[in-house]
This record gives structure tokens, sequence and C-alpha cells, in this order.
């Protein structure tokens, strides 16, 4: 895992940033990356100017204003439209059968391809994650576990 506050700042700082971001898209390992900082120094731009364009390119956002059935919504329709050009689109009841939609589609993916790298971004986590929502739990039952094993 690996873990920085940015601090917005100095290109020295994203030099170092985007090294770290270059050897986790080149490990042969899953990895994840958590990164924590002020509002409004880069981090969302940093992640999706680096990402963008290197192999499946899975983000989805948080929203203060939305609900859990709009976030759930908005996680189908990006998953069948990352995974399956549009196809394929799955109603997500819960965060449960969301995160198994995704698992499936990674593996799928891993298939027909098993050096593109599968990039999944979840950007405002704390409002995807809020009380009242199975996303944590589902995260590390669903998502997390088959590739941590």
């Amino acid at each position: 895992m690996h873990s920085w506050k940015t601090v917005g700042g100095p290109e020295s700082v994203r030099s170092e940033q985007k090294s770290i971001l270059g050897s986790v898209l080149s490990s042969d390992q899953p990895e994840f990356v958590a990164i924590y900082g002020r509002r409004r120094v880069g981090k969302t731009f940093l992640i999706s100017e680096f990402f963008e364009g290197k192999g499946v390119y899975f983000e989805i956002a948080g929203s203060r204003d939305s609900g859990n059935e709009v976030h759930l919504a908005r996680f189908c329709s990006e998953l069948s439209y990352k995974f399956y050009q549009g196809r394929n689109a799955q109603t997500c009841r819960n965060w449960e059968t969301a995160f198994g939609y995704l698992r499936d589609a990674v593996d799928a993916s891993l298939q027909q391809d098993p050096a593109r790298p599968i990039i999944l971004f979840f950007d405002e986590l704390p409002w995807l994650a809020r009380r009242g929502t199975d996303f944590l739990g589902a995260l590390g039952q669903k998502a997390m576990s088959p590739v941590l094993r």
C-alpha cells in the first residue's frame, strides 16, 4: 500500500508523486494507493491525468449532494461503459452487488488481456462510504479479498 499526503506546491513534489504512481502502474502485483490532503490542491487532477489512457480506467466520485442510490447508479453506469462498452448494464441494489459486478468485470478483463492495467479510482470516498451504506464492508468483502489472496 502506498500513501501520501498532498500539499500541492512545487513541481518536484508532483514529480515524486508521479514516480510513485509509475511504480504502481508497472507493478506486477495488485496495488492500493491512498491519497489525502487539503481540498483544492489537485489530487483528482493528478490521478486522472496520470492514469487516463493507460489501461482500463474506472472512476467513480462521491458527492455530498447525492444519496446512496445515485452513487450506485453512477457506479453501475460507469462499470458498464468502461468494461462492456455500454452493454451489459446492471442494476446495483447495494454495494455488495455492485462490487460483485466489478469483481466479475475485472476478472473478465484480465482473462482477455492479463497485461492490461486496471485502475480503479474512488474519488471523494467519504461521500460514497457515509453512514447507512454498506460500501466499506462490501469493498473489503467483495472487491479487495479476491485481490489480496
